[in-house]
This record gives C-alpha cells, sequence and structure tokens, in this order.
C-alpha cells in the first residue's frame, strides 16, 4: 500500500514538474530571441550609421556621387561581418550631393531559434533609417610646428623605409590636411601657422605686441624676424591683448638669442588662401631649441577675438560662439626646452599646459602631436590635448601623416541629423 502510494506521488510530482519547466523554458527561449533581436537591432543601427556618415564625408571630401555609394555599401556591409552567420540584411541609400547628404536604410531578418513552435514566427525582422549630412560650421585651426634643430632627423615609414626628415614628411603631412579642410565649399575654413623654434618669429604682429611701430627692424615688406619674449606678470596666461598704454599686457623684448628665430619661419595669421598655407609651409626651416609654450600663446593669439584688432581684417578671429570651431594642433619632436624670460613663469612645459587649460576653458580644442615622445613629454602633450584620445603618439611618418589625417577628419563636420 504504502509503496503504491509512493509510486503514484512520485508520478504526480514529476507531472508538476514538467508542467512548472514547460512555462521556464518557454520564458527563456523567448529572452534568448528577443536578446538576439535587440543585440541585431543595435548592430545594424551602428552599421547604417556609419554607411551614412561615410557617404557624406566623401561629398564632404569632394567626391563623386558612385563614389560615395560605393563607400556606403562597403561600409554598411563591412560593417555586419560580426553578426551571425543565419542573419540576412539589405542596404538601400538615398544620395544628394548637392546638399552632401546621404539617407539610408537597413533591415535585417534573423530566425528564431525557440519561438517558431511558440509564436509561430520562424523569423525576426530588424530596421533601422539613418540620415547623415555634412554641416558647415566655421573652423579657425592653429597649426603651431616644432621647428627646432632635431626636425633635421630621418622618418622611416611603418615599414622601415626611409621617407626623408622629420621636417619633410611634416610638410607633406600639413599639406595633406590642407588638401582636406580647404576642398568643399560651405562653411569657412581659415588656418594660421605658428612656425616655432626657440621663440616665435611674429614679424610685424610681434612689433605690435611689444608696444613698437610695426616695421621696426623689419624691411618695408616687413621681412626679417622679430621673436617677442613670453608676457610675465598677471597676463602672462590670458588672452588679454596688447595695449601700448598698460605696459602689463605687452610681451617683453627678444631674449632668445641662440635659441633661434628664423626669418623664413614667420607667422602666418588666419587665412583661407591655399596659396599663401602652402608658401609658408614650403618655407620652413628647422634649427635651435624647442620654445613650444611661446608657439603655444602666439597659436592662442591668432584664434582669439581679443587680439582681432591686431591682425589683419581678413584675418580678424571670430567672437567665441556654438557657429565657429576653434583649434590647436600642437605639434613637437621633442621636450620644451626653451629657456623662459623668468624663473617666476615656471619651466616652459609647464607654462604650455596652463596656456592650454586657459584655452579650453574657453572652448578652443587642443589636439598634441609628439613624435617620440619621453614619458614626460608624452604627459604634458596629454594633458594639454582636450582629451586624451586628441593625442597622438608618432612613431613613424605613416603615423605622423596619419595623425594629421585623423585631425582634419575631427573637422569634417558630418552629424548624424536622424
Amino acid at each position: 500500500m504504502i509503496q503504491t502510494l509512493w509510486a503514484a506521488t512520485r508520478g504526480q510530482v514529476a507531472v508538476l514538474f514538467a508542467l512548472v519547466l514547460l512555462p521556464i523554458f518557454i520564458a527563456v527561449g523567448m529572452a534568448i530571441d528577443t536578446a538576439r533581436q535587440v543585440t541585431a537591432k543595435n548592430h545594424l543601427q551602428q552599421a547604417t550609421d556609419s554607411a551614412t556618415l561615410a557617404a557624406a564625408h566623401v561629398f564632404r571630401s569632394g567626391g563623386e556621387w558612385l563614389d560615395a555609394y560605393s563607400v556606403a555599401h562597403y561600409t554598411y556591409y563591412h560593417n555586419l561581418t560580426t553578426m551571425h552567420d543565419d542573419v540576412q540584411c539589405t542596404f538601400r541609400i538615398n544620395l544628394v550631393a548637392a546638399d552632401a547628404a546621404a539617407k539610408a536604410w537597413g533591415q535585417c531578418k534573423l530566425p528564431t531559434l525557440f519561438g517558431a513552435g511558440i509564436s509561430g514566427l520562424s523569423e525576426m525582422k530588424v530596421e533601422s533609417i539613418s540620415h547623415a549630412e555634412a554641416i558647415f560650421d566655421d573652423v579657425e585651426i592653429a597649426l603651431a610646428v616644432d621647428m627646432s634643430g632635431s626636425m633635421v632627423a630621418s622618418m622611416l615609414d611603418a615599414d622601415g623605409n626611409p621617407m626623408g626628415s622629420r621636417l619633410s614628411v611634416l610638410k607633406s603631412a600639413a599639406s595633406q590636411l590642407l588638401d582636406r579642410m580647404l576642398v568643399i565649399d560651405g562653411g569657412e575654413t581659415r588656418i594660421s601657422v605658428i612656425p616655432y623654434n626657440g621663440g616665435v618669429n611674429a614679424g610685424r604682429w610681434g612689433n605690435l605686441a611689444l608696444g613698437e611701430s610695426e616695421l621696426e627692424g623689419l624691411d618695408a615688406n616687413g621681412n626679417g624676424h622679430v621673436c617677442p619674449s613670453e608676457r610675465t606678470g598677471t597676463e602672462a596666461f590670458t588672452e588679454t591683448a596688447p595695449d601700448a598704454d598698460e605696459a602689463t599686457t605687452l610681451l617683453n623684448p627678444e631674449t632668445i638669442g641662440s635659441q633661434g628665430c628664423k626669418d623664413e619661419n614667420q607667422i602666418v595669421p588666419l587665412t583661407s588662401d591655399r596659396s599663401v598655407l602652402d608658401a609658408a609651409i614650403n618655407a620652413l626651416e628647422r634649427g635651435g631649441y624647442t620654445g613650444g609654450h611661446r608657439a603655444t600663446a602666439w597659436s592662442w593669439y591668432t584664434l582669439s577675438p581679443e587680439w582681432s584688432h591686431i591682425w589683419p581684417v581678413a584675418s580678424s578671429p571670430a567672437a567665441y560662439d556654438d557657429d565657429v570651431t576653434k583649434a590647436l594642433v600642437l605639434m613637437t619632436d621633442g621636450g620644451f626646452n626653451a629657456a623662459s624670460h623668468t624663473a617666476t613663469l615656471g619651466e616652459a612645459p609647464d607654462q604650455a599646459e596652463k596656456l592650454c587649460d586657459a584655452m579650453k576653458d574657453k572652448g578652443i580644442i587642443v589636439f598634441s602631436v609628439g613624435i617620440d615622445p619621453d614619458a614626460d613629454d608624452e604627459a604634458m602633450l596629454k594633458n594639454c590635448a582636450t582629451t586624451h584620445a586628441f593625442y597622438y603618439d608618432v612613431r613613424n611618418g605613416d603615423e605622423l601623416i596619419a595623425a594629421y589625417g585623423d585631425i582634419a577628419y575631427q573637422f569634417s563636420g558630418i552629424r548624424i541629423t536622424q
């Protein structure tokens, strides 16, 4: 009797257990299918966004409709290569070259693993829409380029083949940045060039910053060199414009001497004139020490609306505003070793960091590029950059060219608008 009762009870438990497990299995199965669907949806949206961004960037760079179409399709399907093999996706895109815009639709179908027997559906469908276009904001960029003696060192490519001197590779990288930044109509892009040795040759504008007459010590065309030392006192790390009647606003006379200040490396204030920029870059000459703190200051001055009356009208910096993006690209191949005007200001790297911080407080984006930096140089450059992602650690010529290319891409003005 007891044995019979035990057997019956055990059978009932088994039935009850099966009944309890059934909804659990259903819930787990549905959860797995839902998770696959969510993952596929996110993956699909990322692929569609990437495709429209790539197409809009082709237009932004002056490419043709067919180029944009090919790049969009490649980008979309390349981004989907990591999806499961049982997922099937389609893609269509509408391109408007005149507006540098792209709108794309993506769709993927994936089989249900557990849901077919429950919901009767053998597959699930996910869809995405993305709309990207080039937003042509005004851009002002200061290129601070190291012209110290070490720029004569040779550079290799990623495979170990010679590419020429650091200076020659830098010229190529800067030229390619101009290719990308000045290629298309829309928002105005203006670029200043601030070469530096131990000091910065600020030319006639250096005289104005010293409270002197514009052509003091220069020829009638402004050729020659004027390399002021950094400002001291309360205005040392500000953008306050120089005023001949306010001594604290003026820079100090040159004390650079053998640290280097070359006639060829004169500042170019903001301009969109490609011929002027090309001539300045091609004329660059290396020699002397590395006064990056002075270059950082003068880069700010070329971007600061406070200095508008110092520069030519066409080079007058715009006001700080959401409609204009201002940036510094600070490049060096060694530590800032130029002597400071006075010890009270701190060492050159410390001054550079303070200036970078003040610029970032004004909304200026700071990129930094270091060629073979040591640990101290790298730390300073990372601290200067707006984020560590905007610091480029360069170990060969290919990486230097790629760094300037990536910086140019940051200003492409491409936005996801839907």
